[in-house]
């Protein structure tokens, strides 16, 4: 079975939520050379693609050191109009599953880490964000555009995942998540 890629609905907002990404998506020339392979796909039911980024106090985040919790990862950069759009619905997630066994992560895809720390601050962001200023691990989860959205079981299992973001996108979300909780 084919692993589901949750898309921009039809109509107006397809085509707005589709410029919005494009405007997002490196040319071929920028795009960070892709990961080593893995045994995991992004886009197939399984592991999900093993990670060990640094936050911007310089701690090191690894994927199986969440084990446990539902994770939901945003890659997102700050350049990047649709991730500044999404940041708010991502800020309530993070928000309303505080206290509960879910993770709500940012992997910044910057360069520009001053610039990152600078644009963080100043959106007062409660939620961890992580570097991956070579795209990596965003390469790693199938990301070709941002932002880009996964959802990983407790067991480390990648369940579901977004490109690009549209109203409607935070329900999805929260409907995995609990859905999750409740297994």
């Amino acid at each position: 079975m084919p692993f589901p890629l949750r898309s921009v609905r039809r109509g107006p907002a397809l085509w707005a939520a589709a410029l919005l990404l494009a405007a997002c998506r490196p040319s071929a020339a920028d795009r960070a050379p892709a990961a080593a392979p893995t045994e995991a796909t992004p886009t197939a039911p399984g592991a999900a693609p093993a990670f060990a980024l640094k936050s911007l106090t310089g701690e090191t985040v690894s994927l199986a050191s969440l084990k446990g919790n539902v994770v939901f990862i945003d890659f997102w950069a700050t350049w990047c109009p649709p991730c500044r759009i999404s940041m708010p619905s991502v800020e309530r997630l993070h928000a309303d599953y505080k206290g509960k066994p879910v993770r709500v992560i940012g992997v910044s895809v910057d360069e520009d880490i001053d610039a990152l720390r600078a644009f963080l601050k100043k959106k007062k962001t409660a939620h961890p964000v992580l570097m991956d200023p070579d795209s990596a691990t965003a390469s790693a989860y199938g990301a070709e555009g941002i932002p880009h959205f996964v959802v990983v079981d407790r067991e480390g299992r990648l369940v579901d995942q977004w490109s690009g973001f549209a109203p409607g996108f935070s329900d999805d979300w929260r409907k995995t998540i609990d859905r999750l909780l409740k297994s």
